[in-house]
């Protein structure tokens, strides 16, 4: 049993060798990808430029929960296109459907050394996820990283000043009525601004926020 505790296996995956441990857990440079279930019946897995739907939430090493709005809602995002942290996208390739796995995310394949909105800094962060589905997508269009953009001072909170800068460059007028600058800020606040603080969080904003390089 000692023996067999020591033995690792080496297996590649879209060019990454990560380390596959005894009780079946994986691990590349630190990520570690866990198997809760796992379906008997697996035809196809995931692979970069798969469309992917799922369920997760986000927590912190002492059980904190971060973000568990897509426990209910559907994330939908590009395998491989960085519109998510990378310790999280790597942790989700070659996954059945209906498969769940628990990731831990170290600091370095996640935000580095520099805390995004209430999250701190320095991290490890660990999901739950289910997949939901996927399927192929040829040329997938990579999407701008929405949040960056409007954040410009960097600190992971979008305020009424930077939302209304964006805004403007996106063409918006001040003008009455529901297309109207006022109107469109009312409107985005009230359904962004979930804890009400006059900001929104990176973990609040429901646009593209890619997890890397913000």
């Amino acid at each position: 049993m000692f023996l067999q505790s020591l033995i690792c296996l080496f297996i590649t995956v879209e060019g990454s060798r990560y380390i596959v441990h005894p009780d079946g857990s994986k691990e590349f440079d630190g990520i570690g990808i866990g198997i809760v279930s796992r379906p008997t019946l697996c035809e196809k897995t995931t692979q970069n430029g798969d469309l992917l739907k799922v369920h997760f939430n986000g927590s912190l090493g002492d059980k904190t929960v971060f973000d568990d709005r897509y426990m209910k809602e559907t994330l939908e995002f590009v395998l491989g296109e960085g519109q998510m942290i990378d310790g999280f996208e790597f942790g989700l390739l070659d996954m059945c459907k209906g498969e769940i796995r628990h990731l831990s995310v170290p600091p370095k394949h996640a935000y580095g050394s520099n805390g995004v909105g209430s999250l701190p800094s320095r991290v490890n962060l660990y999901f739950f996820v289910e997949l939901l589905s996927f399927h192929s997508v040829a040329n997938a269009p990579r999407r701008d990283n929405t949040f960056a953009i409007i954040d410009k001072d960097t600190n992971g909170y979008l305020s009424a000043d930077e939302i209304q800068l964006h805004l403007k460059g996106t063409g918006v007028k001040e003008t009455t009525g529901s297309n109207g600058l006022r109107q469109m800020m009312r409107e985005i606040l009230e359904e962004e601004d979930r804890d009400k603080n006059g900001y929104i969080g990176h973990n609040e904003f429901s646009g593209t926020k890619f997890y890397t390089e913000l």
